[in-house]
């Protein structure tokens, strides 16, 4: 053995524990990370070969994302891609993160570089990160340089926005879509990995971008000091009262021009509140404030040049509007100051805005060209920051110190739930949360809540083993386009609340003899006692399906055999190990004619021709519609 193989030999240290080791010590819950790790690797053990991983969005996908590489590292895989929107620079800002993560060991590099390299280094079976974004011309230059490289494995960042082929009903597929499948050999035809990461998976799932297949899916839990849906569209009393955002829910027909300035002046005051609070023994804190009112280059022109005359007039001290404006600011510091029993007062803080006002910068977003603007709006600078911009901030930028979102885009059509819950860029850590305002108007507040109520469903489902994608008269899962018209399918109204569960002894007359009386208080302490196993009724939904209930104060009605006990479905498609009918519609089928259950929310439980299993089926009366996709087995 010589010399160099023998200290080789001495390198045993594992990237993926020293990677976790590093995010113990500054404070991080690893067990967040392990968990989705641990499943990922273990589906790809198990044969998988094209996944999707869920998290919530800016709930810390891209350090999971980089304690995933550390594994695959560990575990010998030779070619990582990663592979992100065509925003250079949100490459820029990924490309960083997994460079500081100095466990990464080769360390990643960017395609110009890989593509920089002399031509028997890139045939060296050597291991390699290379980032890429999906643009047609760096992946087809890419594709050619990386033609000697074994072993693929796609890591896709933002996977549901443009990686699925759009023209699925179509001959040819898009040209991202090839291109990917190109680089990484993608299943179904490659024996490459696919890996995608996103916080809107149902598109994917619809298109059956590269064969992934739901069942194999990981869902990422946030950390605990995530915001996320249930604090800003909260459903239930306790979400409520753990809910402390300051909520501008604008009227629909409002002087736009008056609320934004208005909303400027109010995040003056609390971004100075913040400084004098906790920043006063150091140099002052920027915070920003995002304006998202059109998709329209123009429109945020518009709005950055009408923020900008706000700012002069308090710069240059215009007057009479410089009195009006202080006069605000102060009456809004003091009844700030007074709800929050601060120990200063009103007139320090307008003082502070005065002092303060000429660190303030306008910065718009609108193309992978503004990279400063990018790097300034997500990590301020200044004190005072506005950010203006169309879709592009809705994609994987990370808004560090946001205190003021304004959003007031009108939709035309339906909210597409890809779309809508990817602009919710008030999600995060948001540490200071009691201090930030959310200005949107009163019925896209509702469509929202509404399209996250639908995502969270489906998600739910997903979660329990039979994936449906729910949506209402004004959301939709994803475009038309990139659906797989000839396996999905609508069934309806209705779908499964969790898995197949053991039926237990006794159960079925537990139900018979307490249909008429409260089917929430019948399931609760049925859990409770442990009579009920829990995989058969999805949490998360049924905390929804109760919440709901508070508004509209209708429970679930129980629909039993007509002889008694549980439903045995006789549908030839009926599969009894999952309890799960492919096309769907077993409780319509079984309520046709009989009018006491119109309009009704329905609780429907069922079992298999053998007796010893059982799950249960939820038909809403919210006006919302069920697609699923036809699977190759289930």
């Amino acid at each position: 053995m010589s010399l160099y193989e023998e200290l080789q030999g001495l390198q045993s240290k594992s990237a993926y524990d020293a990677r976790l080791k590093f995010l113990a010590s500054i404070g991080r819950d690893t067990k967040l990370i392990s968990d989705g790790v641990g499943q990922v690797v273990k589906n790809l053990s198990k044969g998988a070969k094209s996944l999707v991983v869920y998290g919530e969005p800016q709930s810390g996908k891209t350090e999971f994302m980089i304690a995933l590489v550390c594994k695959l590292l560990d575990e010998k895989r030779k070619t990582i891609f990663i592979v992100m929107n065509d925003n250079e620079s949100l490459e820029i800002q990924n490309f960083k993160r997994f460079k500081r993560a100095t466990e990464i060991v080769p360390s990643p590099m960017t395609f110009k570089q890989f593509k920089d390299q002399d031509l028997q280094d890139k045939k060296s079976d050597l291991q390699r990160i290379i980032f890429c974004r999906k643009n047609s011309q760096n992946l087809k230059t890419l594709i050619d340089e990386a033609r000697f490289l074994k072993d693929r494995i796609v890591i896709d960042d933002e996977a549901d926005f443009a990686s699925p082929d759009s023209n699925i009903n179509k001959d040819e597929p898009t040209t991202i879509n090839r291109l990917l499948s190109e680089l990484g050999q993608l299943p179904p035809n490659g024996g490459g990995t696919y890996i995608g990461v996103t916080a809107t998976p149902g598109r994917l799932d619809l298109n059956g971008t590269f064969a992934n297949d739901a069942r194999d899916w990981v869902f990422l839990e946030p950390h605990k000091d995530y915001k996320g849906r249930e604090f800003f569209f909260p459903l239930t009393k306790n979400q409520r009262e753990q809910s402390d955002f300051i909520p501008i829910i604008m009227s629909d027909e409002g002087d736009n021009k008056r609320t934004l300035k208005e909303a400027v002046l109010r995040f003056l005051v609390r971004a100075a509140i913040l400084n004098l609070e906790y920043h006063h023994d150091g140099p002052a804190v920027g915070y920003s404030m995002l304006v998202h009112t059109d998709g329209r280059i123009s429109v945020h022109d518009e709005d950055q040049a009408e923020v900008q005359k706000h700012l002069s007039v308090l710069k240059e001290g215009k007057q009479p509007k410089a009195n009006k404006y202080c006069q605000f600011m102060l009456d809004y510091a003091e009844q700030e100051i007074q709800n929050r029993g601060l120990n200063f007062t009103g007139k320090n803080v307008v003082r502070f805005v005065i002092e303060k006002i000429g660190s303030s910068s306008t910065l718009i977003i609108n193309s992978a060209k503004d990279k400063l603007n990018v790097e300034e709006g997500c990590e301020p600078s200044d004190v005072f920051t506005f950010v203006f911009g169309g879709n592009i901030i809705s994609r994987g930028l990370t808004f560090d110190r946001l205190l003021t979102f304004y959003f007031s885009r009108g939709v035309k059509h339906k909210l597409q739930q890809n779309t809508y819950i990817q602009r919710a860029r008030m999600f995060g850590t948001r540490e200071y949360s009691s201090y930030f305002e959310l200005c949107v108007p009163e019925s896209l507040y509702s469509d929202w809540a509404d399209c996250f109520f639908d995502h969270q469903a489906s998600l739910a489902s997903a979660k329990s083993g039979d994936y449906v994608h729910i949506f209402g008269d004004n959301t939709s899962p994803a475009d038309s386009k990139s659906i797989d018209k000839s396996r999905a399918i609508n069934v309806g109204k209705e779908w499964l609340l969790g898995s197949a569960a053991p039926l237990q002894s006794s159960l079925e007359e537990i139900f018979e003899m307490n249909k008429k009386n409260s089917v929430f208080q019948l399931v609760d302490n049925l859990l409770q006692e442990g009579r009920l196993d829990e995989t058969s009724i999805n949490a998360s939904m049924w905390l929804q399906i109760k919440a709901l209930a508070e508004v509209n104060g209708e429970e679930p009605t129980l629909l039993m055999a007509d002889q008694g006990g549980f439903l045995c479905p006789s549908n030839k498609d009926f599969d009894h190990q999952t309890l799960i009918r492919k096309r769907g519609g077993l409780v319509s089928q079984n309520i046709k004619g009989r009018s006491r259950f119109s309009g009704k929310q329905i609780l429907m439980p069922v079992k298999n021709k053998t007796n010893d299993l059982m799950a249960f089926y939820y038909r809403n009366n919210l006006g919302k519609q069920v697609t699923r996709m036809l699977r190759s087995a289930l």
